[in-house]
């Protein structure tokens, strides 16, 4: 049959690609960073991370581009030995 080609497609929590033009002022916090970790879009360019906001938490609260940058940058959120 016609469309019947296996199943629908997963839906994702957030359209990554709706409003990108003003991510910055137009997103949610959580489509931010879902954005950014899943799709790398609407991420901070380099050096507008805050390494402090978030911090406690920041192993499950931060996408990986900034556990990256302030790993390498400041040597804060690092998985291992830097």
């Amino acid at each position: 049959k016609k469309g019947c080609d296996g199943p629908p497609p997963v839906s994702e929590p957030f359209d990554c690609w709706a409003g990108l033009d003003r991510w910055e002022t137009g997103w949610s916090v959580p489509k931010k960073f879902y954005c950014c970790d899943h799709h790398q879009q609407g991420c901070p360019t380099p050096g507008q991370f805050d390494c402090n906001n978030g911090y406690e938490n920041w192993q499950g609260g931060w996408p990986d581009p900034q556990k990256q940058w302030c790993c390498q940058n400041w040597g804060r959120a690092c998985q291992g030995p830097t």
